[in-house]
């Protein structure tokens, strides 16, 4: 079996990462093999996400658009490396877990369909509610976000409601794309529950995926 989370930053892909991995699966971590990427070219500064975030900066800063670029540069370099080891697992029949960055929806669209040819994309969905804290945190530690060109301040605009207007119109346009890339869509409540197994989730995603091929044909 081969599955593939998606996501925005934050949504609990790799604690459910983690779980597969106890339950035998081959766990791909595309954020650690990015870090290990960006750590030759950046040096200390991109020893953890954390420290890639702070190198990174805010897409205010005049050094953000290079930086960025950057970033996405070695993410798509990473993402072929990921697909043929996705392809290996497959050939092999292991049972794999690719954990993936939040921009991974900014990649070229054949890797993405590539990937989608070998995997179910489960997108773990974050609700409305939870939208402010998570940019609070962004704000204050934060981690790479591609703004992708979405941040934006008008004249005489604070930098906080500029953030704040910026940040839910990029989430407005993430969550349209991770929907459109995903074979299910798992709801924060119900992923999110204490007492959800690895087997549970397993089954309901199966369950779902079935669902979608049937309507197809």
């Amino acid at each position: 079996m081969m599955l593939t989370l998606i996501g925005m930053s934050g949504a609990g892909k790799s604690f459910w990462a983690a779980k597969f991995a106890t339950q035998g699966f081959v766990v791909i971590d595309c954020d650690a093999l990015l870090t290990s990427k960006l750590q030759s070219l950046v040096g200390e500064s991109g020893s953890c996400l954390e420290q890639i975030g702070r190198w990174m900066g805010f897409p205010y800063q005049a050094d953000f658009p290079r930086r960025e670029a950057l970033y996405l540069t070695c993410e798509m370099a990473i993402l072929t490396d990921v697909i043929a080891q996705a392809k290996a697992c497959a050939a092999s029949q292991t049972n794999c877990l690719i954990d993936t960055g939040g921009s991974i929806i900014y990649a070229d669209r054949a890797l993405l369909q590539e990937l989608r040819q070998y995997s179910i994309m489960i997108y773990l969905r974050i609700p409305q509610r939870l939208h402010q804290q998570m940019l609070n945190s962004y704000l204050e530690q934060p981690r790479p976000l591609i703004w992708n060109g979405l941040f934006e301040q008008a004249a005489n605009e604070s930098l906080s409601v500029a953030f704040a207007r910026s940040y839910a119109r990029l989430l407005r346009l993430r969550e349209q794309q991770y929907e459109q890339w995903s074979d299910v869509v798992l709801e924060y409540d119900y992923y999110r529950q204490a007492t959800l197994s690895v087997e549970q989730l397993v089954e309901d995603v199966w369950a779902a995926a079935e669902q979608a091929r049937a309507k197809l044909t």
